[in-house]
């Protein structure tokens, strides 16, 4: 009898995580125990990177997909029932996995809809293009009635946490010279 493994297989890594996707979709929760969504997660996570590096190709960019909407389904559903909110920005479920109690978008784009409809605590930014991209987003909101900035602190996280803040720095300095 022979078993496969799902890290051999980008096919059935893809399959496993859409079949999470969907059963979240239907309202029941994918996992319990051991295999909590998180954990679901990071594994996902970890099986994306070993396929980008080694397999690239369709299979994983539709692995990446799935990951990627099981992981905003995750960020929603942790961002409606934790309190306080804390936003944790890195495309690296794996090796850049979220504390318990800190929500983890992949991208700038669910962490600024999870701002725009949430209010946040902490937001803690990788040293990333997206992490630009957020600091963007929020400086432009100043320009309307909401205030989308945490409500304690921003944070940077990350190897390189010296060079987020420094893009922090950049992004504001690049704003009041367009505004000036």
């Amino acid at each position: 009898m022979t078993r496969s493994c799902a890290w051999r297989s980008p096919t059935r890594s893809t399959t496993r995580a859409r079949s999470c996707v969907t059963t979240v979709r239907k309202g029941t929760v994918c996992g319990s125990g051991s295999h909590r969504p998180r954990d679901q997660l990071w594994y996902h996570g970890g099986l994306l990177a070993f396929f980008q590096q080694l397999r690239p190709g369709a299979l994983t960019e539709d692995l990446w997909r799935a990951v990627g909407e099981r992981a905003w389904l995750v960020a929603r559903n942790d961002a409606t029932r934790l309190d306080p909110r804390r936003v944790w920005l890195d495309a690296d479920l794996h090796n850049g996995q979220a504390s318990i109690g800190w929500i983890q978008p992949r991208s700038a784009a669910v962490a600024i809809k999870l701002l725009e409809e949430f209010t946040m605590h902490e937001l803690s930014l990788a040293p990333a293009p997206q992490a630009e991209q957020v600091i963007d987003w929020l400086i432009e909101q100043e320009q309307t009635d909401r205030e989308p900035w945490p409500t304690e602190r921003l944070l940077f996280h990350g190897n390189d946490a010296d060079s987020a803040l420094a893009q922090f720095v950049h992004a504001i300095e690049r704003r009041s010279r367009v505004a000036s």
